[in-house]
C-alpha cells in the first residue's frame, strides 16, 4: 500500500437536538448509516447550533472550493482580540470515545486555534485544552487532526464552563503576528467533519523496540507495532501508510492485511529503510517521515493512526551520524584547550568537593525552581549551598527547610536533583581533563542512583503531555534537570568505569525512559529549545538515530523551530532578548552535540538567531558571549568579536579587528522593533528601543512602548512578562502594562504600528504611527517620536481622537522619586483600581494636589536604589488633568517600581512631550525647553499635526520637529524636509 485513501465523511447518526440545524441556507440531507463508533458534531449532514459573543461575527457555513462541501467559517478583518465560538451537547454522548477529529483549514494571517473541552464525566478532569498551532498550518490546505480525549495539553486552563449536564466544544481563534500580516491584517479559519469516535482498532508503537537497520544492503529502523481489536466482532486489517514524505526511504510491513478476532491483537513489524548505497549521497543523521493507519475491510475510508495528546507520531527513517566512538560529544583538539586553561583547576576543585557529597536522590519530585524563595515577609531567595544547606538572604541564615510550605519544599527538593545532574557533568568532566578516574566513578554513582529510581517516579498528571514530568514540575522543568545526564553519560562510558550491565541500566532505566517522556510534549520556542536538546543528546548517546532525527529535523525540530518561532530576522516570537537566549543556549548545547558527531547545523538559517540580538539589544552586546564564542568559531562573523574578546587568545584575534566601536541605528521589521543609539562605549551610549510592531507573545504584546538606556543605566523601567504564579501574573497583558498612552483604561488592539521614519546622524530619531485605518484604539490615530539630544530622550506624542475620551499616559521609573514639582500633597485614591483594564495590578495609588497650575511637571528620581548618583528626571509638557502615582510590578520576578500616571479628561486632541534627562550628579538634571510653532508650506500647523522645540540640556542645545506631513517644514528658522527634523544648534 504505497498510498492512503483521504478521509471524506457522509454518513451520520442521530444525536440531540442541539445539533439540529434549521439554517436554510443548508439543503437538508437524508440520514445515512453510519458505524456506531462515529458521532459527527458538524459535518455535511449535521449541522450544530454555535454560539458566540454579541461583538464578534458570527461563525458561518460556507460551501469550500476545493472539497464542495459544506463547511464552518470564521472571518474577521482588522481582529482586535481573541475570538471565541462553541457548541454543546449532552454529556452522556462522550463517554467511551477515544478522539475528537476534524481537519481544519487557514486561509488568511496566521492565527492561533485552540481547541477547548469542558464537561467531562470525570470528577476533576472536566476540562481539556489543544493548541492547534502545535502542528504548523500550510496555508489554504486542509489538515486532519487527531485529538485524545483521555489527555491534553495544560491541564484545561482557561476553559469556559459548559452548562448543566452539557459537554463544551469550544474554538478559540486570534491573530498570530510573526511579522507577516496582511494590510489589513485578517483572520479567516475554516473547520469540517467535526466528529468524536471510538475506534475499533488501536495501533500502539513500542518505541523501546525500535531497532536500527544496518546492513550492506539498507540502512533504518525497524518498529514493532501492536494492532488492537477493540470490537465485539471480527475484523480483517488494512494498514497503509502515506507517502507524501518519502523521497530516498521506503517502507515495508510484514503484514498489511490480516484478521483479528475481538479483544484480540497483532505485533507486525513495520521497516523504513534506504539502500546502503546512497548513504555516501547523503548528509548524516539525514531522515525522512511517514504516517501509518489502520482500517477495517468494512470501512476502509475509517482511519485511526498513532497517536498522544496532540502528537502524531510518525515512523522515521534516519541514517547514523558520521562519528558514533565515545566520547561523542568531545574531541582530542577540545581537550588541549582545556589543558592549558585555569578552567582544569577551577574543574577539579569542584569534583574534589563533589567527592565528598553523599549521592542521595531526594525523595520530593515536581518542585519548580521559581518557588525557591523564603516566603518572609519579605520575600527574598533561597540560595543552594549543598545538600541541606538552604541559605535564606532574608535572614542571612540557614533554613530548616521542612518548615517552609510544601511549594518551597518540592523547589528545594528540584535544585537538589538539578545539582546532583550538573554534579555529574562536573564529575565527569573533570574525568575527561584530568584523566582521575574517581571523579568518573562518582559521576556514575548518581548516573546509577537515578537509573534505579526514575522508572518508578510518577509524572505530575497522566492527564497533559505538558505534565508528564517525572521530577519537574512541568516538562520544561525535566529539560532543565535533565539536560546535562546524557553528557555526562558520554564521558562517563569514555571512561570505562562502567560494565555492560550497568551502562544498559543507565541505558533503559534512565536515558530512554527520561528520552521517551520529554518528547510526548510539544510547546513553542525556548520551552521546546530545552526539550528538543534534551531528549535529543539522549537519542545520540544511545543509538537511538530516530530521536535524534526528530530532535534536528522533524516536525517540531530545532531546525522547525527556526522557521516557526523565530521570524525572518530570525528574532524569537516571545519578543525579548531573555526569552531569545534562553531559546538559544539549548540550541547551541544540541548542534554542538550534532556536529562533534558529524552533522552540520551551524547554517545560515541558524545564524539569524545570533544576528538578531545584535540588532535588537540596546549595547550592541547581548548576554551568553559563551554561545557567541561557537558561534564565531563556527561563522568568523567580526561583530561577534566585541562580546568575546575575552574569551579569545590574542592570535584568534585579527590584528583590524574593531573590538569597540560606534552604534548605529538598527530595526527589526518583522518583529518590530527600532533601536536609536547615539554615542560609544567610550564616551557613554545613549540608546532607545522602540515597540512599534509584533504583539504575538509576551514581550510584544505592548505596542509604542519605549524604554531608555543611558551610560549602563535604565532611564525608564520595560515590563517584562510576569512570573507564573503571582499575584501580578496577569500584569503585563493588561492596558496598563507599557510605557505608553492608553483610552479608556482599555487594552489596544495590538495592531502593527507604522515606522514613518528613521533619521541616522547626530540626532537619532524615528517617529512610529497608528494610523486611522488600523488603529491600536478604533477611531484614534496616534503616533508617538522620539529623539536623542544628548543626555535627554525627548518623546512626542500626537493624538487625534474622535471622540472625547480619557487618556492616561504611563511611565516606569526604575528607583525612587526625589522631587516632584509643582506637587503640593498625595493623598490614597484606592479606586484608580477599578477605572480600567489593568489598574488593579498598580499599588497603593495616590492622587497629587498640586500648588498650582503649571506649564510643566517635573519628577526627579534615582537611576539605582543604592546609589545616590547617577539622577534622573522626567519633564512633562502640557500638563494633566490629574497625576497619580503608584507602585508597580515590573520584570520576570517582580519588583516594585514608581509608576507616574497623566491623566487627560475628556479630550479629542491631545499632544504632550515626556522630557527624560540623566546626569552624573546628585542634584537632579535640569533642562530648558522652548517650544516652536511649526510651518507647513508657509502655512502654520496646529500641534496635534506639528510640534517643534528647542531644548538646551548639559550637552548643548537642540532643534527638534515632528510632523505628521512628509514636505517642506519651518520650525525656529530652520528648514526641514520630511516628517522629523533635528539640529545640533551649539
Amino acid at each position: 500500500m504505497a498510498s492512503i485513501k483521504r478521509n471524506r465523511l457522509t454518513a451520520v447518526i442521530p444525536v440531540t437536538a442541539v445539533f439540529l440545524s434549521p439554517n436554510p441556507l443548508l439543503p437538508e440531507k437524508p440520514a445515512e448509516t453510519r458505524p456506531s463508533w462515529v458521532l459527527p458534531v458538524e459535518t455535511a449532514s449535521v449541522r450544530a447550533v454555535w454560539y458566540c459573543p454579541s461583538e464578534m461575527p458570527p461563525v458561518r457555513r460556507v460551501v469550500d472550493e476545493s472539497t464542495g462541501q459544506w463547511v464552518l467559517e470564521y472571518r474577521e478583518i482588522s481582529p482586535l482580540k481573541a475570538r471565541i465560538f462553541y457548541t454543546e451537547f449532552d454529556r452522556g454522548l462522550l463517554a467511551g470515545h477515544d478522539t475528537l477529529r476534524f481537519r481544519w483549514k487557514l486561509m488568511a494571517d496566521n492565527a492561533w486555534v485552540q481547541v477547548q473541552l469542558s464537561g467531562y464525566p470525570e470528577p476533576g478532569r472536566e476540562k481539556r485544552n489543544y493548541y492547534l498551532n502545535k502542528r504548523p498550518p500550510v496555508k489554504n490546505q486542509w489538515q486532519e487532526v487527531w485529538l485524545d480525549l483521555n489527555t491534553d495539553d495544560d491541564l484545561g486552563a482557561g476553559c469556559q464552563e459548559a452548562s448543566p449536564g452539557k459537554v463544551r466544544l469550544a474554538f478559540l481563534i486570534k491573530l498570530w503576528d510573526m511579522g507577516e500580516l496582511s494590510d489589513p491584517p485578517q483572520v479567516r479559519v475554516r473547520i469540517a467533519d467535526i466528529r468524536l469516535e471510538k475506534h475499533p482498532l488501536k495501533i500502539e508503537g513500542d518505541v523501546w523496540g525500535v531497532k536500527n537497520i544496518a546492513s550492506e544492503l539498507f540502512l533504518g529502523q525497524s518498529y514493532p507495532l501492536k494492532i488492537t481489536n477493540r470490537s465485539e466482532k471480527q475484523q480483517t486489517v488494512l494498514l497503509s501508510y502515506d507517502s507524501s514524505g518519502l523521497n530516498k526511504f521506503t517502507v515495508n510491513f510484514s503484514e498489511d492485511s490480516f484478521l483479528l478476532q475481538p479483544g484480540s491483537f497483532r505485533v507486525i513489524t513495520a521497516e523504513i529503510k534506504v539502500p546502503s548505497s546512497l548513504r555516501a549521497n547523503l548528509p548524516p543523521l539525514y531522515s525522512e517521515q511517514v504516517s501509518i493507519f489502520a482500517a477495517t475491510a468494512e470501512d476502509p475510508d475509517y482511519l485511526t493512526t498513532w497517536y498522544h495528546g496532540f502528537m502524531l507520531y510518525p515512523l522515521v527513517g534516519a541514517l547514523p551520524p558520521g562519528r558514533t566512538d565515545f566520547p561523542r560529544f568531545k574531541n582530542e583538539q577540545e581537550r588541549a584547550e582545556v589543558l592549558t586553561k585555569r578552567g582544569k583547576e577551577k574543574t577539579s576543585r569542584e569534583a574534589e568537593a563533589l567527592l565528598k557529597t553523599p549521592v542521595q536522590v531526594p525523595e520530593l519530585r515536581h518542585g519548580y525552581s521559581g518557588a525557591y524563595m523564603d516566603p518572609g515577609p519579605p520575600r527574598k531567595p533561597l540560595r543552594f549551598h549543598g545538600p541541606a544547606r538552604h541559605y535564606s538572604e532574608r535572614t542571612g541564615t540557614y533554613v530548616d527547610i521542612g518548615t517552609m510550605p510544601e511549594a518551597v519544599q518540592k523547589a528545594a527538593a528540584f535544585v537538589h536533583h538539578s545539582y546532583l545532574s550538573e554534579a555529574a557533568y562536573t564529575l565527569a568532566d573533570a574525568w575527561w581533563q584530568t584523566g582521575r578516574k574517581e571523579f568518573a566513578a562518582r559521576a556514575a554513582e548518581i548516573l546509577l542512583a537515578y537509573a534505579e529510581r526514575y522508572p518508578d517516579f510518577s509524572p505530575v498528571s497522566p492527564f497533559a503531555t505538558g505534565y508528564l514530568s517525572r521530577v519537574g514540575h512541568a516538562m520544561l522543568g525535566e529539560a532543565w534537570w535533565f539536560h546535562r545526564l546524557p553528557e555526562a553519560f558520554d564521558l562517563v562510558k569514555a571512561s570505562g568505569v562502567l560494565s555492560a550491565a550497568e551502562e544498559e541500566k543507565i541505558v533503559r532505566g534512565l536515558l530512554v525512559p527520561a528520552m521517551i517522556t520529554l518528547r510526548q510534549h510539544r510547546v513553542a520556542a525556548n520551552q521546546q529549545a530545552e526539550i528538543n536538546a534534551a531528549f535529543g543528546k539522549a537519542a545520540l548517546v544511545t543509538d537511538r538515530w530516530d530521536y535524534a532525527a526528530l530532535a534536528l529535523d522533524g516536525e517540531y525540530g530545532i531546525r522547525a523551530q527556526w522557521r516557526l518561532d523565530f521570524d525572518r530576522d530570525g528574532f524569537t516570537m516571545e519578543k525579548e532578548i531573555p526569552y531569545h537566549m534562553a531559546a538559544l543556549g539549548p540550541f547551541v548545547e544540541l548542534a554542538n552535540c550534532l556536529e562533534a558527531m558529524g552533522v552540520k547545523v551551524y547554517d545560515q538559517n541558524f545564524k539569524k538567531l545570533f544576528d538578531a540580538p545584535l540588532v535588537y539589544d540596546l549595547t550592541g552586546r547581548p548576554p551568553r558571549p559563551d554561545l557567541y564564542l561557537c558561534a564565531y568559531r563556527h561563522y568568523r562573523d567580526s561583530r561577534y568579536l566585541p562580546l568575546i574578546a575575552h574569551l579569545l587568545k590574542p592570535e584568534e584575534i585579527p590584528p583590524t579587528a574593531e573590538l569597540s566601536r560606534a552604534f548605529r541605528n538598527s530595526t527589526l521589521e518583522a518583529a518590530g522593533y527600532t533601536v536609536l543609539r547615539s554615542g560609544d562605549e567610550k564616551s557613554g551610549l545613549k540608546a532607545l528601543t522602540m515597540n512599534w510592531g509584533c504583539p504575538s507573545h509576551r514581550g510584544g504584546t505592548v505596542l509604542l512602548n519605549p524604554y531608555l538606556y543611558w551610560k549602563k543605566y535604565s532611564l525608564n523601567e520595560h515590563v517584562l512578562r510576569i512570573g507564573y504564579g503571582y499575584e501580578q501574573s496577569g500584569f503585563s497583558y493588561t492596558a496598563a502594562a507599557g510605557n505608553s498612552l492608553v483610552r479608556d483604561g482599555q487594552r489596544h488592539s495590538m495592531l502593527r504600528a507604522n515606522q514613518v521614519s528613521l533619521l541616522e546622524g547626530v540626532i537619532p530619531a524615528g517617529r512610529w504611527t497608528s494610523p486611522g485605518d488600523r488603529p491600536l484604539y478604533s477611531g484614534l490615530e496616534w503616533s508617538r517620536s522620539a529623539f536623542i539630544c544628548g543626555d535627554s530622550f525627548v518623546l512626542v506624542d500626537q493624538v487625534k481622537n474622535d471622540r472625547p475620551a480619557r487618556f492616561d499616559w504611563i511611565t516606569y521609573l526604575p528607583a525612587s522619586l526625589v522631587e516632584e514639582r509643582p506637587v503640593r500633597s498625595w493623598t490614597s485614591y484606592p479606586s484608580l483600581s477599578s477605572e480600567g483594564d489593568g489598574y488593579q495590578y498598580l499599588v497603593n495609588p495616590e492622587k497629587a494636589t498640586l500648588e498650582k497650575p503649571a506649564e510643566e511637571i517635573y519628577l526627579a528620581y534615582r537611576l539605582q536604589l543604592e546609589k545616590e548618583t547617577p539622577c534622573g528626571a522626567l519633564t512633562i509638557l502640557s500638563p494633566p488633568a490629574t497625576l497619580f502615582r503608584a507602585q508597580a510590578y515590573v520584570h520576570w520576578h517582580p519588583k516594585l517600581v514608581p509608576a507616574v500616571i497623566c491623566r487627560y479628561g475628556d479630550v479629542t486632541n491631545l499632544w504632550l512631550v515626556a522630557i527624560y534627562t540623566a546626569e552624573e550628579k546628585t542634584s537632579p538634571p535640569l533642562v530648558k525647553v522652548e517650544l516652536l510653532p511649526v510651518s507647513y508650506q508657509g502655512v502654520k500647523l496646529p500641534e496635534n499635526e506639528a510640534l517643534a522645540l528647542r531644548l538646551t540640556n548639559a550637552s548643548g542645545t537642540f532643534l527638534v520637529m515632528t510632523s505628521k506631513y512628509e514636505g517642506e517644514h519651518t520650525a525656529g528658522e530652520k528648514n526641514f524636509h520630511g516628517y522629523l527634523g533635528a539640529s545640533k544648534e551649539k
